[in-house]
Formats: C-alpha cells, structure tokens, sequence
C-alpha cells in the first residue's frame, strides 16, 4: 500500500494577484463615477441657485429633456421656453414642489411672464 505524508504533496501557490487588480479597477471605476456625478452636480449649481432649487436626484438630472434644459438655461439664464419645458419635466417626474419654485424665482429673476406664472400655481 502507498502511504502518502504532508510533505510528499506539492504546494499549490494561490495567485492572489488577479483578486487585488480587480478590486483596484472596480475603485477606480467607481471612483471615476462619483467624481463625474459630483462635478455635473457642481456644474449646475448656478442653474439651481438661479432657480432656487436643491440639486436634482440624479435619476431625474441625468434624464435628457432635463440636461437638455438645464444646459439651455446655464447658457441663457433668462430663456422662458426652457423654463416651462424644465417645470413639465419636473410635473412628469412628480417633483412638483421644485417646478413651482423654480418657475416662480424665474418670474421674479427675470420678469413677470404670461405664461411662467400659472404653471406654477396650477403644478403646485
């Protein structure tokens, strides 16, 4: 019969090497996401003091219509149609409280308009 002892086994080395780099990608992955989410978000932080409004989730940031109007009024502060376009976005994605307030700090920035002023009262 073949008796086999600890020491007549060969050690197998653990290559520890591919857990280590995967775990140093996926930080700076991450990482690389956190900083882009938190510069857009300081990006647009005119845009919301303008407006009055706290940052939007990015759930309904990063939603096109929305970029598309924040991006519109950081160009133009004072530009109506992006306004009422960025109140119906927020009214879709139930944040109605941010739409009246920004429509109305708008009014108030920029000048009374027709048809900025009645969004606000009725999304509200």
């Amino acid at each position: 019969m073949i008796e086999v002892s600890p020491q007549d086994r060969i050690p197998r080395r653990r290559n520890r090497t591919f857990p280590i780099v995967l775990v140093v990608v996926a930080l700076m992955l991450g990482g690389g996401a956190f900083w882009y989410v938190t510069s857009q978000n300081e990006r647009l932080s005119p845009v919301y003091s303008q407006l009055g409004i706290e940052p939007l989730p990015i759930t309904v940031a990063w939603q096109p219509n929305v970029q598309a109007r924040l991006d519109q009024l950081m160009r133009e502060p004072c530009y109506r149609d992006a306004v009422v376009k960025l109140a119906n976005e927020l009214l879709a994605a139930d944040y109605p409280r941010e739409a009246a307030t920004g429509l109305r700090t708008f009014a108030d920035r920029c000048g009374g308009a027709p048809e900025v002023l009645p969004l606000a009262y009725e999304g509200v």
